[in-house]
């Protein structure tokens, strides 16, 4: 939308400025709109707690991504010319002495990756591994079908432990590897991460474990940040007291100085909690805000963590050669899990500097960390996702824009709360502001009963109120969605012809996908049945261990295959 365009309503305010008021306010200016940017803090919200270590820019929290389950993020980025650096986040998991349970290795060709599991205790690492590759084919058969997904789906009103346990999971990797492993990613406690939505999860898991080199912002957040806000009136220490709507065509924002701010629409990119105190206080009418919008805010579950920036090493395993990327503890009497990212291993530069001493950023330290090695120490307040919170979410997007006002954050769209959602929402509610992204983003787009093709979002004439459904139905990245292409059979004038290595590209694509891998999943079925019923307990797992090892690598050669052929 060209400035001139925009007759009324043409000032927005934006409030906060983490990722999604930044992106948000930046969609908004280049559409035509006058925006100003509140944030409360001293400085821009989403690079607020990094710091530089020995001249290397570190982001706090560490921030990384996978093109398969962040594209518009990726989109985003590719946009503004940010540059990418890999970074590798190996995991390795222990109990609260300290003690590896189990641990992988990336193994790479060019840009992608598979885990592989280290040749640690046997009976661990075969228990846990043949746990995972179940859950991997699980998850591949979850975005092949992905109505299973869905609410209503076979998944609905499961919880990831309910699931877990109705699996029959072994408790090793329940309770010391794959929780914990959720927790840490999502910086919460186990008993949340057992509470998250079973469907969220594995849909996480189908698209980040197995794929694209995981990557980072090579400048760090602070360059996001600074392109994002370029050119926007920004005020710091701002925070907006209360706001009042008047006559539905108006908004007021007091800030806590009692400074009076006048605008046609505001943009709420806040926390949960934040959004529904500030919606309580402009509160003039019965109509507005509906209960069933606060509701949907109050139904949004927070936890409150600390990152620790430092150099003591007693929060690694003794043996340095058992150091991976992302080093988890596990303790159940505390109810969390210590993660801790080995910054020297899995940050790149752009300068190659490397850091002269071993630097680590430790989430919610489960030991006493030495006063003399801390570098920083930062507290964040997240937000989670449950069963209830999820459900409402419709609910949301049901009343996005009334009396001019709009929400933005992870907490409005589908999947787990990171960088992804942040940009989603935003892009969602400037297209309904009628402000196109200058870049390509994935529309979500559903069939109705009568096989009519419509799209789901939030501008005018799209249909409201199936955020949820239309995220697990479909795919927005595209990384699954290859079907074996028809050859042509005419070719006029300006007709496209597809030529004979194109087709047999998509071809073998979509025959690894379709047929090769469900092959397998079918064949580890009847193989572990058979070894068990023939060869009995004890010995049955010693021919699993061997015949685990050569799945993992034929999952990779097939993974390797697909992505070299079909996304290339």
């Amino acid at each position: 939308m060209a400035a001139g365009d925009q007759k009324e309503s043409n000032s927005v305010a934006v409030i906060g400025s983490g990722l999604a008021g930044l992106t948000t306010a930046y969609l908004l200016r280049r559409g035509g709109y006058e925006v100003e940017l509140f944030e409360k803090a001293s400085s821009i919200g989403m690079d607020a707690g990094s710091i530089s270590v020995d001249g290397v820019r570190v982001d706090v929290p560490f921030r990384v991504f996978t093109p398969d389950y962040y594209p518009y993020l990726y989109s985003l980025y590719r946009h503004l010319g940010i540059e990418f650096s890999a970074a590798d986040y190996s995991l390795g998991f222990a109990d609260e002495q300290a003690r590896t349970l189990w641990s992988y290795t990336n193994l790479t060709l060019g840009d992608f990756q598979l885990p592989v599991t280290d040749n640690i205790a046997k009976e661990q690492r075969l228990v846990v591994t043949r746990d995972w590759i179940r859950l991997v084919f699980t998850c591949v058969r979850a975005v092949r079908a992905p109505a299973i997904l869905r609410p209503g789906g076979r998944l609905d009103q499961l919880t990831i432990g309910q699931y877990l346990d109705k699996e029959q999971y072994s408790r090793i990797f329940v309770d010391r590897v794959f929780v914990p492993f959720i927790a840490s990613l999502l910086t919460c406690s186990l008993s949340a991460a057992r509470d998250y939505p079973a469907n969220t999860v594995l849909h996480f898991v189908s698209k980040a474990v197995c794929g694209a080199r995981l990557r980072k912002a090579k400048n760090g957040v602070q360059e996001v940040c600074e392109v994002l806000a370029r050119g926007i009136k920004t005020h710091l220490e701002a925070g907006i007291q209360k706001m009042e709507i008047k006559d539905k065509r108006k908004v007021l924002l007091v800030t806590e100085d009692n400074v009076e701010h006048w605008f046609d629409k505001v943009v709420l990119a806040t926390p949960a909690d934040t959004a529904a105190r500030l919606l309580r206080s402009a509160q003039t009418s019965t109509e507005y805000p509906p209960v069933e919008l606060l509701a949907a805010l109050d139904a949004v579950p927070y936890e409150d963590t600390v990152v620790v920036t430092h150099r003591d090493t007693s929060v690694m395993p003794e043996n340095e050669a058992e150091w991976r990327g992302v080093n988890i503890r596990t303790s159940t009497a505390s109810g969390h899990a210590m993660a801790t990212h080995w910054i020297n291993f899995v940050e790149r530069t752009s300068t190659g500097r490397k850091l002269s001493t071993p630097v680590f950023q430790t989430v919610d330290p489960l030991v006493k960390l030495s006063k003399s090695k801390i570098i920083s120490k930062t507290a964040f307040h997240r937000s989670l996702v449950s069963l209830d919170s999820q459900a409402r979410i419709n609910s949301i997007h049901r009343h996005q824009g009334t009396c001019g006002i709009w929400l933005v954050g992870t907490y409005t769209s589908p999947g787990v709360p990171l960088l992804e959602g942040c940009v989603r929402t935003a892009i969602d509610v400037a297209r309904a502001m009628g402000v196109c992204p200058p870049f390509s983003a994935p529309h979500t787009v559903r069939k109705s009963h009568s096989s009519a093709a419509y799209e789901v979002g939030l501008a005018a004439g799209m249909t409201r109120g199936e955020i949820v459904e239309a995220f697990f139905e479909n795919d927005a990245a595209g990384t699954f969605d290859f079907p074996c292409p028809k050859l042509p059979t005419k070719h006029g004038i300006g007709a496209e012809r597809t030529s004979f290595i194109q087709w047999v590209k998509a071809f073998m694509a979509w025959f690894s996908f379709s047929v090769l891998l469900p092959l397998f999943a079918v064949t580890l079925s009847i193989v572990d049945w058979l070894v068990c019923t023939m060869l009995g307990h004890d010995l049955g797992y010693r021919v699993q261990f061997v015949v685990l090892d050569v799945v993992v690598f034929v999952i990779c050669m097939v993974q390797i295959a697909y992505k070299r052929l079909a996304l290339l």
